[in-house]
């Protein structure tokens, strides 16, 4: 189990250090075991005592809690979560705030913003927001340049350089066209790849790459592991 931690701490300080203002993406596509990811990011936040919340579109949340589960990890974690729903109707984690998925732009943009900021007011220092299902969102408004430029602006670029909170979002690349993907890892201030490797009928390996960073010596940087061996470990926890 050696071999799991590392990645596992290794993970976590790549996304840990995140500083407020910044924006991480975690790239993967529908193939890979995000569910992991994610579970290695709040359960080490949590214990951290680093508060953070989540942005569940769609109910994307709810798919990782299953996810987890039919592995055999315990996701009371989740269940104690600060959540922002944006649309959707299973409910998972403490559910602090919905927003309608069918508001105007402006309008989800501005009750989105509101909520994050009030989050961070009350725990007096900078939050962690976790989107997940944001590619669900982005879908939407690929067929409308200005609505999607509106999008970008809003709750892409705007956000930057806020010091009260930063964001990590988990980006399912499969759902989007190139052009919207090319826009979020553009204003990312760092683009990690959740990719797993391997062929068929042998162990596959999960690996966590850095393909963005303000520190260009970090370019290429790599953890790797076996996916079952990492599953095994996060199930002892």
């Amino acid at each position: 189990m050696e071999a799991a931690q590392r990645f596992e701490s290794g993970l976590f300080e790549y996304l840990g250090g995140i500083h407020p203002g910044e924006l991480y993406l975690i790239t993967y596509t529908s193939e890979e075991p995000v569910h992991l990811a994610f579970y290695i990011l709040v359960k080490n936040l949590a214990e951290s005592n680093i508060p953070f919340a989540v942005i569940d579109v769609l109910d994307h949340l709810h798919l990782i809690k299953v996810n987890l589960k039919l592995a055999g990890i315990d996701t009371s974690i989740i269940d104690k979560a600060k959540v922002i729903k944006v649309g959707g109707f299973i409910e998972t984690g403490e559910i602090v705030k919905r927003i309608s998925f069918d508001s105007e732009i402006l309008v989800f943009g501005k009750q989105l913003n509101e909520m994050i900021m009030r989050l961070g007011a009350s725990k007096g220092r900078p939050i962690i927001i976790i989107g997940v299902g944001a590619e669900k969102i982005v879908r939407m408004f690929e067929g409308s340049p200005s609505e999607l430029e509106t999008f970008f602006a809003l709750l892409g670029r705007a956000p930057l350089g806020n010091e009260s909170f930063s964001r990590i979002v988990f980006l399912n690349t499969s759902l989007l066209q190139k052009e919207a993907l090319y826009e979020f890892i553009e204003l990312a201030t760092r683009v990690f790849e959740l990719k797993l490797e391997g062929e068929a009928g042998i162990d596959k390996r999960l690996s966590f790459k850095i393909v963005k960073s303000m520190k260009f010596e970090e370019y290429g940087e790599e953890l790797k592991v076996s996916a079952s061996t990492l599953q095994n470990h996060l199930k002892t926890l």
